[in-house]
């Protein structure tokens, strides 16, 4: 396989290191036609020409492009022969055994005679056949292979990896050829607008420059930039990118969660802004949740309110959202009534009537009569209140 210079995209990789696997291309061909590891038995030529006749049913290899080679990790067809299936019989449960993989029938039960690792040049082939479960001289099966190929892409050093099969007298030869992962330069993150760039990068400060990059350990990275979101209350931010260009440099693409719209219901007297303007997040803004709490908390204190809620709905852009803004309203209006009676004033007494949300508007309006005096004589004094 060859691979250019303008850049070599790891993907989806960097994130699905627990879900490893390895190319279902027919024994010893890519789907481009070209051969790149060729098995030479005679029940090797027959899986590769049933497998051509299946081709829109095999996962497939994507021959490299011109500019770059993107890591595709699909669950292969021929790892779904270890599965177990659950069968109902009854009032027991038991488990089968779900078909084995045709390409892999003739080698099942052989004897394991050697077992050989192809194309590394940084990472010693001892060190990779030291993680196989299996070892020569014992029986080929398809959990074995699928716990092999699972330990081999959990070094983390891989970002591809191809088992090939020879039959010989003595049994089965197993080799496995990987593919490096390029030398790791720099980190290059783009999106983030609440984190800043100096932070970012000290998320993947354990990244060496100059060494082979680890997909197990930059997605230990990754997975602290994306604590770096969450524990400061932005839970939709999504690292939605991660690959690695030929030239050694990392890039990280963020999407932070942005709010795209405030929406209001259960209003009837209170306007939408007199509620919108106590929100501690604009629009365009990452949402985030302890400031949604605390603008929730600013809603209720208004006085004009039973209970507030705060709802999340999808936006038109991919994970942006709508939040919806839900109020009970309560009587914001006020009555008061008093009266007295003392030997130097006599009888007196005070009405006030008011509205602590006046028309809707977020006003306190009052007014106040008051009566009586020395002389017992009626007095008013209106107030008005507006705040």
């Amino acid at each position: 396989m060859r691979v250019s210079k303008k850049s070599l995209a790891l993907g989806v990789a960097l994130l699905m290191l627990a879900a490893p696997a390895y190319a279902a291309t027919p024994m010893g061909v890519t789907s481009g036609g070209d051969p790149y590891m060729v098995d030479l038995t005679k029940a090797g030529r027959k899986a590769a020409k049933d497998a051509k006749k299946q081709k829109k049913q095999q996962p497939q290899v994507v021959t490299p492009s011109k500019d770059e080679v993107k890591v595709q990790q699909v669950a292969p067809s021929i790892l779904e022969g270890a599965a177990k299936a659950t069968v109902d019989s009854g009032e027991k449960k038991k488990e089968a055994a779900a078909p084995r993989d045709e390409r892999l029938v003739p080698y099942i039960g052989k004897k394991i005679t050697k077992q050989e690792i192809s194309g590394n040049a940084t990472v010693p082939a001892e060190a990779i056949l030291s993680t196989l479960k299996t070892k020569p001289g014992e029986a080929f099966t398809e959990e074995a292979l699928a716990e092999n190929l699972s330990a081999i892409y959990g070094m983390g050093w891989f970002y591809d990896l191809r088992p090939e099969f020879k039959l010989v007298p003595e049994g089965v030869q197993v080799i496995y050829h990987v593919m490096e992962n390029p030398v790791y330069q720099k980190v290059e993150i783009s999106g983030n607008t609440v984190v800043n760039k100096a932070k970012a990068e000290s998320c993947f400060a354990e990244l060496e420059p100059g060494k082979l990059a680890n997909l197990a350990q930059i997605n230990k990275c990754v997975q602290k930039f994306q604590e770096e979101y969450r524990s400061n209350g932005y839970i939709l931010a999504r690292i939605n990118d991660v690959h690695m260009e030929q030239d050694g440099t990392l890039k990280i693409a963020v999407n932070e969660g942005k709010i795209e719209a405030f929406k209001v219901k259960g209003n009837k007297k209170c306007k939408d802004y007199v509620i919108t303007r106590e929100m501690r997040m604009k629009v365009g803004q990452p949402f985030n949740a302890k400031l949604a709490r605390r603008s929730m908390q600013r809603v209720y204190n208004l006085g004009y309110f039973e209970d507030v809620n705060i709802k999340l709905n999808p936006g038109k852009e991919p994970n942006a959202v709508e939040v919806e803004i839900t109020v009970v309203e309560q009587n914001t209006g006020v009555f008061g009534i008093g009266a007295g009676y003392s030997n130097a004033d006599g009888f007196i007494g005070m009405i006030s009537i008011g509205d602590k949300n006046f028309r809707g508007t977020g006003d306190s309006v009052n007014i106040r009569w008051e009566f009586g005096g020395e002389d017992n004589r009626t007095m008013t004094s209106p107030i008005a209140d507006l705040g």
